[in-house]
């Protein structure tokens, strides 16, 4: 029977290298990053921070080649006046037009398919698609979220930003290698994100992320792509690792009791 055992296969592709190091607590490379949070929270402030600064994403040797960054409320966004930043129109491409993204993102795949990602020496640049503010305008089976299922074979990294978790897409929910979660006041929507990915750490989440958030402007940052899932807390004083295992299991039913409780005296209002 130990001729049966399963081996790893060979890997035939060659690495992606990075043009430089990256922090290890930063969201991995490519990967599906998603922020989640209502208004007046740092969440574009938080992005901003990441595609922008030497020690995180940018500088002058930036991780990506470039990024394309979709979003009809950018130009209003204080946080990202970076963005327009003349020294960086190479850099950062920006599109406020929604009705132009399918076309816009096609373009790209098609650039980034004429590469061959079996040639150490003619691989596709890595670039990063930013996708804020613009849920309702991302339709279910949309390119990109083909594109989402598919990014490593584009070297593509992904980043989507929106104010609730149901305004993002499934599949860009499943295929997250990190999520930035604000602080949430809404039940409901507490309990679709606990759902998602709750259980991923024994559904201690809950405590772990009321502690992350309790101060203005932090994040319960989730690293997923790790062998041993990590969490994180955000903010103005950095990153800090936090052991989410110190902390107690949340009260899952009794979350969907008051879940189920808020649908009765909706029906009761109805009827009244």
């Amino acid at each position: 029977m130990s001729n049966l055992k399963i081996k790893e296969v060979r890997n035939y592709l060659p690495d992606i290298v990075l043009p430089r190091e990256l922090h290890p607590f930063l969201p991995s490379v490519p990967g599906v990053t998603l922020f989640i949070a209502r208004c007046k929270q740092g969440k574009s402030n938080l992005i901003s921070n990441l595609n922008q600064r030497s020690d995180m994403y940018g500088g002058s040797i930036p991780i990506f080649e470039t990024t394309y960054i979709f979003s009809p409320t950018i130009e209003a966004d204080k946080s990202c006046q970076g963005y327009f930043n003349e020294n960086l129109k190479d850099r950062f491409i920006i599109n406020t037009d929604m009705n132009k993204n399918e076309a816009i993102l096609k373009d790209l795949v098609n650039y980034q398919s004429q590469f061959d990602r079996k040639d150490p020496d003619n691989l596709p640049p890595l670039t990063n698609i930013l996708i804020d503010d613009c849920s309702g305008f991302i339709k279910r089976n949309s390119f990109i979220s083909h594109v989402s299922k598919r990014y490593r074979h584009f070297n593509l990294n992904i980043q989507f930003s929106d104010q609730t978790i149901t305004g993002i897409g499934t599949s860009f929910r499943k295929m997250a290698t990190a999520v930035f979660l604000g602080k949430c006041f809404n039940l409901k929507e507490k309990i679709a994100i606990l759902e998602e990915y709750g259980d991923i750490y024994e559904n201690r989440l809950e405590s772990v992320w009321n502690e992350a958030v309790k101060d203005q402007f932090n994040f319960c940052y989730l690293k997923l792509d790790e062998l041993e899932p990590q969490v994180f807390q955000v903010g103005p004083e950095g990153f800090r690792q936090i052991d989410y295992k110190k902390y107690p299991p949340s009260k899952k039913n009794m979350l969907m009791e008051v879940d189920n409780t808020q649908k009765i005296e909706t029906i009761d209002n109805k009827k009244c």
